[in-house]
Formats: structure tokens, sequence, C-alpha cells
């Protein structure tokens, strides 16, 4: 040890030393490829100190720690981020995932600074695995296509392989093993072509084996995994050999050959043990506990078991405590602890509720993620349009000074000039609202929602749920697309529009709530003509800021009656109403911009037709004694093609 120290100062004393010595007249070039060699040494020091038995394993250890001082003094920012990806590497090797994704986004940083694609594309991916591990999978699969788009369009094999390796693994987490197959596949035809990568075949074979046996075809299954095996022991991976010791004893389990696959797991778990990568010698210790729950031997299951709860606990994974419980759960059954059982069960559903939780939150974040891109793509080009018309409208103005040649005639001019401008501001504030109103007659996070809703059905094969779920989608957007043009549609087209919208927010929400349309008999729907769009803002903020913060069945009615030639409309909901929802309307823009809007739309539609339209927004608690809020809306009967 001492005689390692004595190297690193005499390394950093060399390296400031000739930066001292260098003639002002040399390269920086040469001063470049001197700190270069100087940090490959340190980092091979590193490795080989990390390597070494019965040693303390830091990961940011004193050589890495001179190597980026280095680096810093000679402003290469690209050889910090190599070293900070190492770091983060050894912390993930550990499960120490947090620190790992730590100095994989100070990495990304550096790198976002520099603009290094290859780099970040590498980086990307070992962030992927980080996130697989602790069952981020929808930030895992953003990240693996992102890498795969680069890698293709950049002709880069080695990664084209990876990434598509690790969407099959990720498609594993969801159940869709078919899918995964395909990517290992593609992945295996990859590195046919590079020849040389054989880790990377032993990896896809393996994967393709784990994948065969989850469709319960064993022999398939012990075929590719004997097959990765045999590679991984000709290249010496101990932890290609420890997986395969795994997979292989879990197809015995299967075919109910206990004692070979005991005999699998515990050689997995001593290589795994010698490595000290923890969350795989938590599965070793539960599936060794679960075989020999199978063979009867229960306090020997029972101490596996056990070991394996404390370690997914340890390194914080939800994954694994979850497995670890459900098997105690049925241990304790056996062993007639009943009280034990139903505590593990217990907790095995909790976690099993946490992770459906957060596997939701991450597909919402990863969706929102295009949401914001689309939106700032859609900014981009209103400010194009209003641009233009700025542009069109100065024009107008300029022709119309040059054009006044006398008294009359400029007074008739200006008299034409603010008559037509009064009729494009309205036509053009007409036009400004129902922009406005197609970006916020449904709530972003709800057409999200849907797409995400769509693709778990996908996911876990849910043709039939999928199919409905679509047909209603589909529907309901090209409803709105058709009356988005028309300042009427027939009433009839209107409930259909909240018929559909209300279905996939039952669907959304589980059935939490029940609605129903009340239209008194002096209404034809066919013929009564009503604005598109206008009751479904009070519906949305019904469902999302009345009846989504209450404890029991939700009801939204919705009442279409005439009186002499005014037609009221009534959305009635019992949510938590307005004194609780008040505090949160100040966070809800959607909320008060679509009643803002509906408003404007109102008293257009008043200065049009010279009647009086109005909107009232009651709260039951006051008024009634009810729990809920009830909407008011009285605007012209309009019955013929509006």
């Amino acid at each position: 040890m001492k005689t390692s120290c004595l190297y690193i100062l005499l390394v950093f004393v060399t390296v400031v030393g000739c930066q001292l010595s260098v003639p002002s007249n040399q390269t920086h070039s040469s001063d470049v490829i001197n700190s270069n060699q100087v940090i490959d040494s340190l980092i091979q020091l590193s490795n080989t100190n990390y390597k070494l038995k019965d040693t303390v394993k830091l990961p940011y250890d004193e050589y890495l720690k001179i190597a980026v001082e280095v680096a810093l003094a000679n402003n290469q920012s690209k050889r910090i981020a190599e070293i900070y990806n190492l770091i983060a590497k050894r912390h993930r090797n550990i499960s120490e995932y947090s620190k790992a994704i730590s100095f994989y986004q100070q990495s990304l940083a550096i790198i976002e600074e520099i603009q290094n694609d290859s780099l970040k594309a590498k980086t990307w991916h070992e962030l992927a695995v980080v996130f697989r591990r602790i069952d981020y999978n929808a930030q895992a699969l953003k990240l693996y296509m992102r890498v795969l788009e680069w890698a293709e369009s950049n002709h880069d094999t080695l990664l084209m392989h990876s990434s598509l390796n690790g969407i099959g693994n990720v498609y594993i987490s969801y159940n869709n093993y078919y899918d995964a197959i395909g990517y290992f596949q593609r992945s295996l035809a990859y590195q046919g072509k590079m020849k040389t990568n054989r880790l990377g075949m032993a990896i896809n074979t393996n994967n393709i084996g784990e994948a065969y046996l989850f469709l319960h075809n064993t022999d398939s299954a012990l075929v590719y995994l004997k097959r990765s095996f045999k590679i991984n022991l000709e290249i010496g991976s101990e932890l290609g050999q420890a997986i395969c010791h795994n997979g292989i004893g879990m197809v015995y389990v299967e075919q109910k050959h206990y004692e070979k696959a005991r005999y699998e797991y515990q050689k997995s778990l001593e290589i795994n043990q010698k490595i000290g990568d923890l969350i795989y010698v938590a599965d070793n210790h539960r599936n060794l506990g679960k075989v020999y729950m199978l063979t009867g031997n229960y306090p020997l299951s029972e101490e596996h078991l056990l070991k394996a709860l404390e370690i997914g606990k340890t390194i914080g994974s939800n994954l694994q405590i979850l497995e670890a419980d459900k098997i105690l759960s049925e241990l304790y059954s056996y062993m007639q602890k009943t009280e034990l059982a139903l505590e593990h069960m217990r907790e095995s559903m909790a976690y099993k509720d946490s992770i459906t939780k957060e596997v939701s939150r991450q597909n919402s974040e990863a969706m929102d993620v295009l949401f914001r891109a689309e939106k700032q793509e859609r900014e981009i080009v209103i400010l194009k349009q209003k641009a233009q018309l700025d542009a069109l409208q100065i024009s107008r103005q300029k022709f119309l000074i040059i054009g006044i040649a006398s008294f009359v005639l400029a007074i008739a001019v200006i008299i034409l000039f603010f008559y037509r401008q009064r009729l494009l501001k309205e036509k053009l504030s007409q036009m400004s609202l129902e922009q406005k109103l197609l970006r916020t007659q449904l709530n972003p996070h709800f057409v999200f929602n849907s797409l995400a809703a769509v693709q778990n059905y996908i996911l876990h094969n849910d043709k039939i749920a999928a199919s409905d779920y679509l047909v209603n989608f589909s529907r309901l957007m090209r409803n709105i697309l058709m009356g988005s043009g028309s300042d009427f549609i027939p009433l009839e087209n209107e409930l259909e529009i909240l018929n559909d919208y209300l279905k996939l927010q039952q669907l959304r929400f589980q059935n939490k709530f029940d609605y129903r349309f009340e239209i008194s008999n002096n209404i034809e729907p066919q013929t009564c003509m009503v604005p598109p769009m206008l009751v479904q803002p009070f519906v949305e903020n019904s469902i999302e800021h009345g009846i989504r913060g209450i404890d029991r069945q939700g009801l939204i009615i919705i009442r279409f009656n005439r009186e002499q030639n005014l037609l009221l409309i009534e959305v009635e909901d019992n949510g938590i109403g307005l004194q609780e929802h008040s505090s949160e309307k100040q966070k809800s823009n959607h909320v008060s911009m679509a009643t803002k809007i509906t408003k404007q739309r109102m008293q257009n539609l008043q200065s049009i037709t010279k009647r009086t339209c109005k909107l009232e927004i009651l709260d039951k608690i006051t008024h009634k004694s009810l729990p809920g809020v009830l909407i008011r809306i009285q605007i012209p009967f309009n019955e013929g093609n509006g």
C-alpha cells in the first residue's frame, strides 16, 4: 500500500512539474497526451486495487480522486465524465443504486456541456441498467429506445445489440415474453456480425433461455441456458456462470427435479457471495428457500427466505421484498404459523401496491416528457401564425394611409376600415378562443393517461380491453375534431361526445363514479343546436377536482331543459364542493382557463344573438346542505341549422 501511495505522489508531482516546466511555445496537444497517460495509469491502478481480495472496496478511491484532479487541471471534461461512469458502475454492481444514479447524472451534465453524443448514448445505456434493476422499467425503456435510435443512425453495432438486449429485459419485466425473445434474437444477430463479443452472446442466449422458462417451455430453456453456461465458462465470466446456474436451477424446479435445482442454486450462491452483488445473492437465497420448502425442509427454507428478505430491505428493492414475503407467507402456512403467514402476506400486498403505483408514475412521467416536447412545437407554430397575422395587419394599415385621396373618400375609407377591423377583431377573437378551447377541452394529462392505459392493456395482452378503450378514445377524438370547425352542433352529437368522455374517465378511475343524462321531453336532440364542447370543461372539473377527492361513490348528473326560448343546462356532482376545492383551485391553470374561455364564448354568443346568456357556479353545501357543486348555464334555445 505504501508503494502505491508513493507511486501516486510521484505521478502527481511529475504531472504538475511537467506543466510548470513546459516552454510557452510548446503545443497544448502534448500536455493532453501526457495527462491522458497519467489518467490511464491511475485508472489501471484503481482497477487493480479494486479487484484485490480481502481489501476494502471503495468505488471512489484515492487513485480516481487524483485522476479527476489531473483531468480538471488540464480541462479534460470528457475524462472526468468517463471516471464518473466508472464510479457509478462500481456502485451499481454492489447495489448502491442511489449513488450510481447520482454519478451518472453528474456525468451526463458534463457530457451535455461538451456535446459528446457517443459518450452520452453509452451513459444513457448504463443508467438504464440501474433503472431496470430498481424496477423503474418505464424510465429504463425510454433510455434504451434513445440509445437504440442513436446507435442505428450511427451504425454502432455494440450499442445496438446492448440496447436491444436491454429492451428485451424490460419486456421480460412486463411479462411480454414473445416480444422479449424477438428483441434478444435481434441482438444475437448483431453479435453474429461482430463475432468477437462472446460475453454478449452468452448474455442474450441466457436471456432467451429464461424467456422460454417463463413460457414453461423447459426443454428449449435448458438448451439455451446450458449453451450460455458453456460460453461463460470459456470466457471465464463468473457472474455469467452464476446467472446460468440460477436459471438452470429454475428449470429443474419446473421439472420437479428438486435435488438438481438445489445443487444449481447453491453453486450460484457461492459465486455471487464471492462477487458481492447482493441482488443476485438475494435471488439465490429466495430460490433455495423455495426448493427447501417444496422438499419439506422448513427450517432451512425459513433461514434462506429471511436472508433474502433482509437483503431486499437493505438494498431497497421492493421486488425482492415482495417475492420473499410471498414465499414466506406460503411457508408459514405449511408450518401452521397463521399469524406470521398473514403478516408476510399483508407486507407482500403492500409492496405490490407500491410497485404498481411506482410503475404508473414512471409511465406518466415518460409520457409527460413527450407531451411537453409536442407542446413546445405547437407553441412555435402558433407564434409563427401570430407573426404572419401581425405582418398582414401592418400591411393593411399602410395601404389605408396611402389610399387617402380626399376628405370624403378618407371618411368613407376610415368608416369602412373600422367596420372591417371590428369584424376582423371579432373573427380573430373567435379563432383565438377556438384554438384555446382545443388546447383546454381535454386535460393533456387525460390524453396521455388514456394512451398509458392503452399501453398497459397491450403490454399485458388484454386485447379486448385495449380495443374497447381505443374505440371509445378514437370516437371521442373524431367527434371533437369534427365539431371544432362549427359554431353549433346537434345536441345529439354533444351528448355522444360527453358519453364517450365519461366512459373513458370511468375506465381511468375504475368506475369511481356513475353518471346520467336528463333531457326534458320538449327537446329534440337531433334538431336542438348547441355550441360544441360547452359542457365538457365543467364535467372534467367535477371529476378531477370534485369526485376524485372523495371516498364514496361519485355521481354526475347532466340536465338539458327548455323554458320558452331558453336552453337551461345543469352539471351537478356530489364531490368535495367549492370550499374544500378553493385551495386546490389556485394550483390548476387548466380549470380557471376553461371557465374563463367558456364565459368569453357565452359573451360572444350573447353579442351575436342579442339575448341573455348566464353562467352560475353554486356550492350545494351552502344552498342545499348537500355536498358537491351545481353549474347552471343559460343560453338561447336554437332549433334548426344554427
